[in-house]
């Protein structure tokens, strides 16, 4: 089954550390992920197989 993650930070430091607590805490297989940036805003989209 594939599941998508988000994470939303205020600067991109914000997202990569929920992201790598996420990857240690889950160790996800991951399939795709994508960036997107608005309004002072950064998003972090993962695509994995649980």
């Amino acid at each position: 089954m594939t599941q998508l993650e988000t994470f939303t930070g205020h600067t991109p430091t914000e997202v990569k550390r929920a992201f790598n607590d996420w990857v240690l805490e889950s160790s996800p297989r991951i399939i795709e992920i994508k960036v997107t940036s608005e309004s002072n805003t950064y998003t972090l989209w993962v695509t994995y197989q649980a």
